[in-house]
């Protein structure tokens, strides 16, 4: 247990007087009485993630010996009764002024202060881990009880991001978790209780988290703590390993994430001489109800999805179909066509197993030209309501090497640009036959995104002759160099601009 401070009696009593002014808890002593709390962890019953290390199943979760809470209008610590082992009940004992509604939060070391029935807390960006279960002091609760019931059952104030290492992981050493809108992941903010009910604020936030490991993580799940909310334009998840080898899984449409939430980003991929680069990315979203064989969704076909903007010679291509199952019949079928009502040469049509809530479907080279020929996607089938749909793409790169990192927006009117020639040329070293990277975001604020790749005298790369167009939402795009090229930026390097565009980082692969 980590104490952040012992305070007076007097200090004590001045703390539950500003939670009495509130009219939230009213004194009836100014003296501290010994108080005991019954306390149950929300998931013990619910099977909802919650509190302080997670059981075997990786649901329910557990209170430790020396758990200790910070009860408002008490000096110090309430510590647990549990002498040792775990137990999904327990009681914790300390000394506070009496009043009519208690408020808790866990961990003590987590509090910083309680103004009336407001308690200032901090969540670290720099998070420690610990296999198969979430860091000492990072799974933040809270509870309120009655002077009357004198028993607090805890709920989650955080979200948690989890990841998995396996024996075909390597030696991953670190992993980093960026907002990409700029949104608060952790750091100081405050909890303001109403009926119960907790407020968050943030005061200082953070918009990345990092978990480094010392030497290498060992193969297990792992658990970043959060704050809750929405992430507009999604979040990265980058892993590195001690060779400076990255592997990235980006999500780039708005994600929420709630309290007591476990998001799964899934098994890291291998470091050892290579990058790997997922990109999800949400392509329709809505509700389509699939009665028997009676209706379809035709919102990827007709123009309404890009399909020439998947390029398969960088990696595997896969759609993700979410959906819910009618529970009241006992057969759910599911297909995928081409936009010409036929289906594909290597057919998409199953039945559903009971309670499946997705299908992952290969896009593979012969089913992605029938989709560029005939006009798109169509999905139907019987007994469900198609959710979502995520197109999964992967790359795979081998030795990356940065050039330029930063933020430039190139604008509507083709002026500004990446200007990366001139004496301090940073191609110098490029290699032959190097694929040049561009990581960016499209401009919400236009209706279409180009770039232009050039060399040092504005003349056009012949390997990229005309202007690439990309598609809303995209994140990353590359090109392989020829000869000619590699010659001409090695020796003055080379200028991007581009139309609606924000760049953000820029390497090349061998």
């Amino acid at each position: 247990m980590k104490t952040i401070r012992i305070i007076s009696v007097a200090a004590a009593a001045a703390m539950l007087m500003a939670c009495a002014k509130e009219n939230i808890i009213t004194p009836s002593s100014q003296e501290l009485s010994s108080l005991t709390f019954n306390a149950v962890a929300a998931g013990s019953a619910s099977g909802d993630a919650t509190k302080t290390v997670l059981a075997e199943n990786g649901l329910d979760v557990l209170w430790t010996a020396g758990d200790a809470i910070s009860v408002c209008g008490a000096a110090s610590a309430f510590t647990s009764d549990l002498a040792e082992g775990s137990s999904a009940e327990t009681s914790f004992s300390g000394e506070a002024l009496a009043a009519d509604v208690y408020y808790a939060v866990y961990p003590f070391s987590a509090v910083k202060t309680w103004t009336g029935s407001t308690v200032a807390l901090e969540l670290p960006a720099d998070q420690v881990p610990a296999l198969n279960t979430f860091a000492d002091g990072l799974s933040i609760c809270y509870a309120s009880t009655s002077a009357e019931d004198m028993a607090f059952r805890f709920e989650h104030l955080l979200g948690y991001v989890k990841f998995t290492i396996d024996e075909n992981s390597g030696a991953v050493s670190s992993v980093k978790i960026s907002a990409n809108g700029g949104e608060s992941l952790a750091g100081a903010f405050t909890v303001a209780f109403s009926d119960g009910i907790p407020s968050v604020a943030v005061t200082e936030g953070s918009d990345e988290i990092s978990m480094v490991a010392d030497g290498a993580f060992p193969a297990g799940n792992y658990y970043f703590a959060m704050l809750p909310g929405t992430y507009a334009q999604g979040l990265t998840v980058t892993f590195s390993n001690a060779e400076g080898q990255t592997a990235s899984k980006s999500m780039n449409t708005s994600l929420t994430l709630e309290a007591g939430q476990i998001q799964n980003i899934g098994t890291v991929a291998r470091l050892d001489g290579i990058s790997t680069d997922v990109n999800e990315r949400v392509i329709w979203e809505g509700e389509t109800v699939m009665g028997n064989w009676s209706d379809y969704n035709q919102e990827l076909a007709w123009g309404k999805f890009d399909w020439h903007s998947i390029d398969l010679s960088q990696g595997q291509a896969f759609l993700v179909a979410s959906l819910e199952q009618d529970p009241t019949s006992t057969y759910w079928n599911f297909e995928m066509l081409s936009a010409s009502w036929k289906a594909f040469a290597e057919p998409v049509s199953m039945n559903l197993e009971p309670e499946q809530t997705e299908v992952k479907v290969e896009l593979t080279s012969s089913r992605l030209s029938e989709l560029q020929e005939n006009d798109g996607l169509i999905i139907r089938g019987s007994f469900y309501t198609l959710k979502k749909v995520t197109l999964i793409t992967e790359s795979v790169y081998v030795s990356e090497h940065e050039v330029w990192s930063g933020t430039t927006d190139l604008g509507t009117d083709w002026q500004p640009s990446v200007n990366l020639s001139g004496d301090a040329n940073v191609f110098q070293d490029i290699a032959d036959g190097a694929t040049i990277h561009v990581e960016y975001e499209t401009s919400p604020d236009t209706d279409y995104w180009q770039l232009q790749f050039n060399d040092s005298k504005w003349k056009r790369l012949t390997s990229i002759p005309e202007v690439e167009r990309l598609t809303a939402g995209s994140v990353h795009t590359s090109h392989l160099l020829n000869d000619v090229d590699i010659a001409s930026v090695r020796t003055s390097g080379m200028i991007l601009n581009g139309y609606g565009v924000i760049v953000k980082r820029i390497y090349w692969t061998e």
